[in-house]
């Protein structure tokens, strides 16, 4: 089942009498307390639903969630989402190369808004490794899911010869790689037709990739984003972290050229406090946050009006405040204004905001 199949499937599931549990986890095999720090957020959120006896059935859930991170994650994964409800027997876990946010909620629907914003911002991208004799060609979605097609050109058998005959096989395999690669490109060609891929990337020999590229249409070789140095017959995982780590490059270097672009035209801000400001008028088009960061900050309790400095009353409406996670509440806001959400695993600061106007 593909994952458009699957996220479609969960768009349909409805229970109100047992709720879903949606979960979210950024994940850095960077960090050595990376395990700690989500069993500790696993168990304050299974505190909080022991406080209700209607929720006790999904500590079994979330103890199988627990299970599946402590098993089951995958070297490249850097975000994590699980939708889970034992009475509906219901478990669906995601990995993601895509950073994501750490985000928990407990629903008669399954949260599916980050999957779908993630799969709309990394679009699936294309890889072609092509050598003199074969190729080998992967779809890569956001999933970190390879599709594979193999195509090889027989060769005819190499010996030695002398003279002529030498110059005249050497010719004769020339003819031969050019047609296989002409082949390799027609395939190439009309699977970037067919579909709607992002980015391309290519890899092999640098000499064998310079004649290749020439066989490519301008709306093709635009989209090429870099070359990698891998051997044909090299293992799947390593091809994925390699074109994975050029992917995440090209989006991380898109999205700074983007704030130095927003910058330049005085619309960008990078203060906390003036961005829930912001977030409260409804005046941010675009959020970019680094992976895992979160910040304390309060939401009125009567208006909704959220903010970083501390306080006891609202200064809008002067009602009380509760305590929360400020990033948390930012996103929500900027969501429901219509607003996009850009997570990146670096970036100079924690958070930037681009407004309307």
């Amino acid at each position: 089942m593909t994952l458009s199949e699957r996220i479609k499937n969960l768009s349909k599931i409805r229970s109100e009498e047992f709720p879903i549990i949606s979960l979210y986890l950024h994940f850095s095999h960077r960090e050595a307390r990376e395990m700690d720090r989500i069993r500790i957020f696993i168990k304050n959120i299974t505190k909080e639903i022991s406080k209700d006896k209607k929720f006790e059935f999904l500590k079994k859930d979330l103890k199988e969630i627990q299970n599946y991170i402590s098993d089951k994650i995958s070297p490249n994964t850097h975000g994590i989402a699980f939708f889970s409800s034992s009475p509906l027997k219901l478990f669906e876990a995601f990995q993601f190369w895509v950073p994501l946010m750490d985000s928990f909620t407990i629903s008669s629907t399954p949260n599916i808004r980050q999957i779908v914003r993630t799969i709309d911002d990394y679009e699936t991208s294309l890889l072609v490794m092509v050598d003199s004799e074969y190729a080998r060609i992967f779809s890569i979605n956001p999933e970190a899911v390879l599709h594979q097609i193999i195509l090889n050109n027989d060769f005819p058998g190499r010996h030695k010869q002398g003279g002529w005959e030498q110059a005249r096989l050497a010719r004769h395999i020339e003819e031969h790689m050019y047609r296989h690669h002409k082949q390799v490109a027609e395939e190439l060609i009309t699977l970037w037709d067919r579909n709607r891929f992002s980015n391309l990337i290519l890899a092999g020999q640098e000499h064998i990739l310079a004649s290749f590229e020439e066989l490519l249409p301008k709306r093709v070789k635009e989209n090429i984003i870099g070359h990698l140095k891998l051997q044909m017959n090299e293992k799947e995982e390593v091809i994925l972290k390699e074109a994975v780590h050029l992917i995440r490059k090209e989006e991380e270097e898109k999205a700074k050229k983007e704030r130095e672009r927003f910058k330049k035209q005085g619309l960008l801000i990078e203060n906390v406090e003036e961005i829930a400001q912001a977030a409260n008028e409804g005046r941010i088009m675009r959020l970019y946050l680094k992976a895992g960061v979160q910040k304390d900050g309060w939401i009125c309790k009567n208006c909704g009006v959220v903010g970083s400095e501390i306080t006891n009353l609202c200064y809008v409406c002067g009602s009380e405040v509760k305590s929360t996670d400020l990033i948390e509440e930012i996103v929500l806001k900027v969501e429901r204004d219509g607003g996009v959400i850009d997570i990146s695993l670096q970036q100079e600061k924690d958070i930037f905001a681009v407004l309307r106007f």
